[in-house]
């Protein structure tokens, strides 16, 4: 017995080698970040039914896909805010998974065998895994929904007599999954003790320009259901400024003493606003549904005409030798609006439809891009887009 048993274990070790090996040799894939074009929800308040309590989740795909973690049945499923449905069920290798949605890929550290897996959001297959050069435990994955990396990574360091000490950080490019240095403090957003206070109070927004409050007091057993369908309100702020335009209904949250599972899955996790696709989304207590609302930003703003608001976010990344693009869609009390590319690096072009192409040169020096967009509508004040792109190599 004890020589098949070691012959079975050679054999599981030889085929997971080989998987590995495989994976790894998919690394340094092509890079791709797809343009996103969302589609409006025309629909009510709906309830999608999961099948376990949900672990964890991530909004992913410039905001298209929320990520739903169900550790019970080692399952991540994808929903898809165009499809208004859950379009894939990608099975994990482990019940000790951690998650993360960037602009083109998944994030998932297997904590049980140390490895760094990531997955394509084009195809939804694992395109390359690593072992996870590190002595610990893993606590804690951040990358931006729309974020091409680094992943930022904190973990637990396990010392020489074997005891847990602090909370270091590492990165790592998404693409070749290899250890880098920590970003250039330029290309950090710093927030100010006033927004950080401000987000604290919030749920997830896929605009930069929005944001949607969680209620007041979850833990509050007075609190009682205030619209359609077993529902309650919740506020909808423009940023700057902080302005209150009106109200959107989630999901009645109920009262429920958080689990352990909380300090993962926070409370913030569990309200999303997605402008773009005029979509609310909320997980009420006990986790195993995810609810769909409907809230057109528009009607919001038109109780305070005139208003011109830049609905789509561009990617911020772009590679050299690559065609970076980027489709403007917008949202105006005026029937005619010119766009204006004001300023751009050398190549850029608009189309008639208002849509941004870019070949970046290969033998481009700079690692830094502007762009100016100026958006004038017929008879009213000029307004503008204005980002930076990041040049990186592939």
């Amino acid at each position: 017995m004890r020589v098949l048993f070691c012959l079975m274990l050679t054999v599981s070790l030889i085929l997971f080698s080989g998987s590995l090996l495989s994976a790894q040799e998919s690394v340094t894939s092509t890079v791709s970040v797809p343009s996103i074009e969302f589609r409006k929800y025309q629909g009510g308040h709906q309830d999608l039914k999961l099948p376990a309590e949900i672990t964890d989740v991530s909004l992913a795909g410039q905001g298209r896909y929320l990520l739903i973690y169900m550790q019970s049945l080692r399952r991540v499923s994808v929903y898809d805010v165009n499809e208004v449905r859950i379009i894939k069920n990608l099975a994990m290798a482990t019940d000790d998974a951690l998650i993360v949605g960037g602009a083109a890929e998944m994030l998932v550290v297997n904590r049980s065998q140390n490895l760094l897996e990531r997955w394509s959001l084009g195809t939804f297959q694992r395109e390359a895994v690593k072992l996870l050069p590190i002595r610990g435990e893993v606590t804690r994955l951040k990358l931006g929904f729309d974020s091409c990396g680094p992943l930022k990574l904190t973990w637990k360091e396990v010392r020489s007599d074997l005891t847990l000490r602090g909370n270091p950080e590492r990165y790592f490019d998404l693409q070749t999954l290899e250890e880098v240095a920590a970003p250039e403090p330029h290309l950090v957003q710093k927030l100010s003790k006033e927004e950080q206070k401000f987000n604290s109070k919030m749920g997830i927004c896929s605009h930069p320009d929005y944001a949607i409050s969680l209620p007041l007091r979850l833990d509050d057993k007075k609190r009682f259901p205030t619209g359609e369908g077993n529902t309650e309100h919740v506020s909808i702020f423009t940023r700057k400024p902080v302005k209150q335009l009106g109200y959107a209904e989630i999901a009645f949250m109920e009262h429920q003493d958080y689990s352990p599972l909380e300090r993962l899955f926070t409370v913030r996790k569990r309200i999303y606003f997605i402008p773009q696709a005029d979509q609310v989304l909320s997980i009420p207590f006990p986790s195993d549904r995810l609810h769909v609302s409907r809230l057109a930003l528009r009607k919001l703003l038109e109780k305070e005409p005139p208003y011109l608001v830049v609905s789509s976010v561009p990617s911020k990344v772009c590679w050299r030798g690559q065609e970076w693009q980027y489709q403007l869609q917008l949202e105006s009390s005026a029937d005619d609006v010119s766009v204006e590319l004001s300023a751009a690096p050398e190549g850029m072009q608009i189309t008639e439809s208002a849509k941004l192409t870019w070949r970046v040169p290969e033998d481009l020096q700079a690692d830094q891009a502007f762009v100016i967009l100026t958006l004038t509508p017929r008879g009213g004040k000029a307004k503008f887009q204005k980002f930076p792109l990041e040049v990186r190599d592939r």
